[in-house]
Order: C-alpha cells, then structure tokens, then sequence
C-alpha cells in the first residue's frame, strides 16, 4: 500500500511546495512507514504566522463571540 507524501504548506489560504521537502512519518504503533510530511523552513512558518495574524485582525473572528466561534467550529 502506497503511503501519503504531502510536500505543500499552506500561507495566505495558498498552498506551496514546501522549502525543505518532506520527511517520514512512521506509526509507532508498528513502526511501519505512514507517509511524508511537508517540511517547511522556518521563513514560511513566519510567514504563515504572520498571514494568520493578518487574516485575524481583517477578518470577522475576532469580534465574534465564543459561541459564534463555537457554532462555526460544530458545523
């Protein structure tokens, strides 16, 4: 059976090939391969921070209240 390979990471709703490309996942449970996880740099995860707190503050959230985030959340 073939494993997963996800090799983008997702910055400003987009996704990218990520800069240090994948690594393995194995499943401690058997120590079987589970797949490939995007290895990104630390340069896109301060971007994608920085495009989450960008979303944040023009975005609706956070003026919403905890039950209204909470009712997104459940749908």
């Amino acid at each position: 059976m073939a494993v997963p390979v996800f090799d983008q990471v997702l910055i400003g709703g987009r996704w990218v090939p990520a800069d240090g490309g994948t690594y393995p996942v194995v499943n401690p449970a058997t120590e079987e391969p589970a797949g490939h996880a995007p290895a990104g740099s630390v340069a896109q995860a301060e971007a994608a921070a920085r495009a989450a707190r960008e979303a944040f503050e023009r975005g609706p959230w956070r003026t919403m209240s905890g039950a209204e985030r909470a009712g997104l959340l459940r749908a």
